[in-house]
């Protein structure tokens, strides 16, 4: 069958059984195109890519054969690549998306159409010319099927520099983010400011991070279509409909290795939104510039201030490791890498209005005082800014991040080691005198002495007096928020690391209700709610200069 009538024969069927978009319908009768039937073993063509600044350049292309459904509904067109650059570095990372245009060998003129993006890598040897072409059909109608698993045909991935970034953090990224290929400074940490747009060839890449560093993956526009643009021929990390910053790029140099050969380059500024990533590409809009997170920290020390200003994505998946990362290594460049400090905390985070959210209900604020590694701080706040994003209660669309350390080069540090009353009987509304005794890191043991008033509502029996860490009792009770209120409220109001938290307890009555303790219930309604439990009945926190570790608990007698 002719290609011409084949054409016919299939849009016939198309319309006769209505199973594909008119999307599709296009395509079919589009002359810049040629479908994977049409395409035949030998076949040859070119393909285009930038490999210095943002010259596109060619490089050969022969079709070897058609691999169908290599991955779930997806066909791979199997080619060897060849010419001047990829003959010494072989399939090239920040190649994806590379357009392929094959000449069409029905007509006299050899048109060139274009079949689809360059995407796959053979994973074995990478230095190898064979590589896998997803086909711009599946391109531009994507399958809505989850991800394709990773075979010997992989996705080539996506270099992304990320300069100074610290050893841990950089294990850390490589797990995350698989897809990528990360590379520890090559290039420069700020954006270019060029007015480039993509075309098919040039580069083409998305921005996770802008600011007092740039964290950008970049690749290879495949197709344009008035403000629309196709590319890389795979997945960025698979999220189906997003809004990331959309950026064209400039290329210092291609890197050779027998390993994972690589293009060095870095972004210039955002042109336009990445609307979709799936299984065969992404694709966004020019022009559309999204809305990206405010990230201001400062820390301050003995001797000096620093301050850093960073623009993160709004994507969900990938916040929490952002804000992480820039806070360690902003932690890591403004005041030491390695060994152990001290900080007061303040981080303030603030959203727009999502539903019905008070401005109360979208705007937190949470203070603490930590020591330890570097490592361990950041991930103490970091846990604290996940509890905030990940919330079960609401969603929250962060708009601005601020971030102030007050720090110093020692660990402060106190254990709490004996626990002593200068009463065994008291009485309601007498004052009983709590004795202390905290054993701090290299600078001895010091003793506290805290006047307690025996509340006037205490009964006669037994009395139990804990002293504990604010991190403990802070944990006992996060569990039992219920609103997106009470933990803006739990965030300001709970105790700190570096707060002894006195509590007086008796056995009796008492229960939740609706996120708030009841204390003295009545009997029919405290047996339908919860038991007789020690029950507290009043609570006070006292300030240190250290982070305050494990509790002691001794028993007394009201008269």
């Amino acid at each position: 069958m002719k290609v011409l009538d084949r054409k016919i024969f299939v849009i016939i069927l198309t319309i006769q059984m209505n199973c594909f978009s008119l999307f599709t319908l296009y395509f079919l009768l589009s002359t810049q195109f040629m479908s994977v039937d049409e395409i035949k073993p030998g076949m040859t063509g070119y393909g285009l890519s930038t490999f210095k600044g943002t010259k596109i350049d060619t490089f050969q292309v022969e079709i070897i054969d058609i691999i169908h459904n290599q991955f779930p509904k997806i066909d791979m067109i199997l080619a060897r690549i060849s010419g001047k650059v990829v003959d010494t570095a072989g399939v090239i990372s920040g190649m994806s998306g590379s357009p392929i245009y094959i000449y069409d060998q029905t007509t006299d003129n050899r048109q060139a159409k274009l079949i689809g993006a360059l995407a796959l890598g053979y994973t074995i040897f990478a230095k190898e010319h064979l590589t896998g072409i997803t086909p711009i059909h599946e391109m531009l109608n994507p399958p809505s099927t989850g991800y394709a698993p990773p075979g010997e045909f992989s996705p080539i991935k996506i270099p992304m520099n990320c300069p100074g970034l610290p050893d841990e953090m950089f294990k850390e990224l490589e797990t995350q983010f698989p897809c990528f290929n990360l590379l520890k400074g090559q290039g420069s940490a700020k954006i270019i400011d060029d007015s480039t747009l993509p075309e098919p060839g040039s580069p083409l890449g998305i921005v996770l991070v802008q600011g007092d560093v740039t964290w950008a993956g970049i690749g290879t526009c495949t197709y344009k279509e008035g403000n629309k643009v196709w590319g890389f021929g795979h997945p960025f990390a698979t999220l189906g409909k997003t809004e990331l910053p959309m950026t064209a790029g400039y290329v210092y140099s291609v890197v050779p290795s027998s390993f994972h050969s690589y293009k060095m380059s870095t972004p210039t500024r955002i042109i336009g939104t990445i609307k979709n990533d799936n299984r065969t590409g992404i694709s966004g809009v020019i022009g559309e510039i999204p809305d990206l997170i405010e990230f201001n920290m400062k820390i301050k020390s003995a001797l000096n201030e620093e301050k850093f200003h960073y623009q993160l994505i709004k994507e969900k998946i990938f916040l929490p490791l952002l804000f992480s990362s820039l806070t360690f290594y902003s932690i890591y460049t403004g005041f030491k890498g390695t060994g152990d400090l001290t900080a007061e905390v303040d981080l303030e985070i603030k959203g727009s209005p999502v539903s019905d959210l008070s401005e109360s209900e979208r705007n937190f604020h949470f203070k603490n005082f930590y020591t330890g590694t570097p490592k361990k701080i950041t991930a103490s706040i970091s846990k604290v800014f996940n509890s905030i994003q990940n919330n079960p209660f609401q969603r929250i669309n962060i708009e601005e991040i601020s971030l102030n350390l007050v720090t110093n080069d020692t660990i402060k540090l106190a254990k709490i080691e004996e626990l002593w009353a200068d009463q065994k009987e008291v009485i309601p509304n007498d004052t009983l005198n709590l004795l202390i005794s905290l054993s701090t890191y290299r600078e001895g043991s010091v003793r506290k002495q805290i006047p307690i008033l025996i509340p006037s509502w205490a009964k006669k029996g037994e009395l139990w007096i804990k002293v504990e860490n604010g991190a403990t009792d802070r944990n006992k009770t996060q569990h039992q928020l219920r609103t997106i209120d009470e933990l803006t409220k739990w965030l300001a109001q709970a105790p700190k690391n570096n707060e002894l938290v006195i509590t007086l307890s008796q056995k009796g009555h008492s229960g939740w209700i609706s996120g708030e303790k009841f204390q003295a219930l009545p009997p029919s309604k405290a047996s339908f709610i919860k038991g007789e439990e020690k029950n507290e009945i009043y609570k006070l926190r006292i300030p240190t200069e250290w982070v305050i570790t494990k509790e002691k608990s001794i028993k007394l007698e009201v008269k």
